[in-house]
């Protein structure tokens, strides 16, 4: 079969209208509309699209050959996905599963509030089903049930605020203090602690001290969380309101104000935000150049 362009011809409208004649092996001709063929072809072209995209852009499992991949890997994963979700929501621990190129600085889904579980970027249909049916149970008891207990959407203006929250805090309470190898500290109701710990790492060729954090309590072994911040950088730390299960870590150097929210009952951190802060006027005495 082969297309060959026809000319224009004008339908009751008065405009153009581009067609087609197509000349199949019987040598009928049928009539093609081609913004409709152009349509389709669109259509077709944004489905290899998302398909290309769908290892960094699926948060929720949302597969879109959900409706043809039925293997038997991929049910026996969804069952398995469905039984997980079950424990967590029962341990009060439930979580989003997800997979592809995620954010590193965003780990909350700000929707139901919930901590983001990942698998990487490699997908098969056991990854496809766990998610698929995790995350259909956990929709399913929010329907039924509300959110979790474990959510952290009531928290959400001050969770995805950070720098409004921790200038609100100051102005009412002293925060805590972060220094290299210096004291544990405790959360207010005791359950939770967290002791400062200097990193070395090799940078450029030199060894550079990183602040990070041991984080115990709940029953729970130890976790080690970098942060992002060097040893001698001005580290605050913020107790979230009573019952929240988060504390906010605010890092300031010459050029960023940054903060980090870690969720204290997983040992994790949940989000963070950088802001640049504004630079120095030139006509300031450490900026001035040439002699003095």
């Amino acid at each position: 079969m082969r297309i060959v362009p026809s000319t224009p011809r004008l339908e009751e409208t008065g405009q153009p209208k581009n067609e087609a004649v197509v000349l199949d092996r019987s040598s009928d001709l049928r009539i093609i509309d081609i913004g409709m063929a152009k349509e389709a072809l669109m259509r077709a072209l944004w489905i290899v699209f998302g398909l290309t995209m769908a290892c960094p852009g699926m948060v929720q499992g949302q597969d879109p050959l959900g409706a043809i991949r039925k293997s038997d890997e991929y049910q026996a994963a969804y069952k398995q996905g469905r039984a997980e979700a079950d424990r967590e929501l029962n341990d009060q621990s439930a979580t989003i599963y997800t997979y592809g190129l995620g954010d590193l600085c965003e780990n909350l889904d700000r929707e139901t509030g919930l901590p983001y579980n990942g698998f990487g970027c490699v997908v098969d249909d056991k990854i496809l089903g766990r998610t698929d049916g995790h995350n259909d149970r956990i929709m399913e008891s929010i329907k039924a049930n509300g959110l979790p207990k474990n959510s952290f959407k009531p928290w959400e203006r001050e969770l995805f605020g950070l720098k409004g929250y921790v200038e609100s805090r100051r102005k009412h309470d002293k925060p805590e203090t972060l220094t290299a190898d210096g004291p544990a500290l405790k959360s207010p109701d005791a359950s939770y602690t967290i002791k400062p710990i200097v990193k070395q790492i090799e940078r450029d060729g030199k060894v550079v001290k990183t602040l990070a954090i041991e984080l115990s309590g709940n029953g729970r072994k130890p976790e080690e969380i970098w942060l992002f911040a060097h040893a001698d950088e001005k580290t605050e730390l913020f107790w979230g309101p009573k019952e929240s299960g988060f504390v906010v870590v605010a890092i300031r150097d010459s050029r960023y104000d940054q903060f980090e929210v870690l969720d204290l009952r997983r040992g994790r951190m949940l989000r963070m935000e950088m802001i640049s802060r504004p630079e120095r006027p030139a006509t300031h005495p450490k900026d001035r150049s040439g002699p003095h």
